[in-house]
């Protein structure tokens, strides 16, 4: 079974090797989103109201967003919050989101 070994935790595949963490994938997500869109991090930081640096921190999983950042972000880039936590699920194992520790 895949794991969660905590929100921040690494998500484990079915042999037990860590995967992308949550905050990581979600890193990788929203980068994604933005470079589609063809804008820089600058760019997204005047359309959402969010500081520069810290869309750095969270595009490289150093740092999550609150909820109110996430949808600053997701109407910035034009999409539905829900479209930045399903390619957020993309990049993980599906059967592996929204487990606890130990679930089966």
């Amino acid at each position: 079974m895949t794991q969660c070994s905590g929100v921040t935790g690494h998500f484990l595949d079915m042999s037990g090797s860590p995967t992308l963490t949550l905050v990581a994938a979600f890193g990788r997500a929203l980068r994604a989103r933005r470079r589609s869109r063809g804008l820089s991090q600058e760019q997204l930081s005047l359309e959402s109201g969010v500081q520069r640096n810290f869309i750095s921190l969270i595009e490289t999983g150093q740092n999550q967003p609150t909820i109110w950042t996430l949808f600053r972000l997701a109407i910035a880039l034009n999409v539905p919050a829900s479209v930045l936590v399903a390619d957020t699920e993309a990049l993980l194992s599906p059967t592996s989101v929204g487990k606890p520790d130990g679930a089966a």
